[in-house]
């Protein structure tokens, strides 16, 4: 057969079969990305949801463990029954968030923030330490950011 023959056999097959070529093409380069900024919004939704109840939890643990008079001496403790529960639920809370964490579990893990979230709150029920507690604190908040900004696209 002819050159131009097979050429405009293959040409006018392409001409049927490439726009169904592109646009199925175009289809999967689309769900790629719209999956891709799927997940980064719900990590970034996550670090935001993570880094409010450990805000929530420092301010619950200071004030759990800040000092009042009592009489001449001072207490650390619960002042009353609501803020022992308060304090517990904080807690539970504080625990129970960094298990619900699915798109960034991987990176909260490879930092160790969880278990360094209990070593400041443990360190800081011994030691009354507000100052070294803020600083882990904000430390760990800022690697949870950095975490939230390496989602960023």
């Amino acid at each position: 057969m002819d050159y131009f023959v097979w050429a405009t056999g293959i040409l006018t097959a392409w001409a049927a079969l490439g726009p169904l070529v592109g646009v199925r093409y175009g289809q999967e380069l689309s769900r790629q990305w719209q999956r891709q900024h799927w997940i980064n919004d719900n990590a970034r939704q996550e670090c935001r949801e993570l880094i409010s109840v450990m805000a929530n939890t420092f301010s619950v643990v200071l004030k759990y463990y800040t000092p009042s008079m009592i009489g001449v001496a001072e207490v650390f403790g619960p002042h009353d029954e609501r803020d022992k529960r308060e304090f517990e639920q904080a807690e539970k809370t504080s625990m129970e968030i960094f298990y619900n964490q699915l798109f960034i579990a991987d990176q909260l893990n490879e930092r160790k923030i969880r278990k360094r979230w209990i070593a400041a709150i443990n360190d800081f029920e011994k030691t009354k330490d507000g100052s070294k507690f803020a600083g882990e604190f904000g430390t760990i908040v800022g690697e949870v950011r950095a975490i939230a900004q390496s989602f960023i696209t």
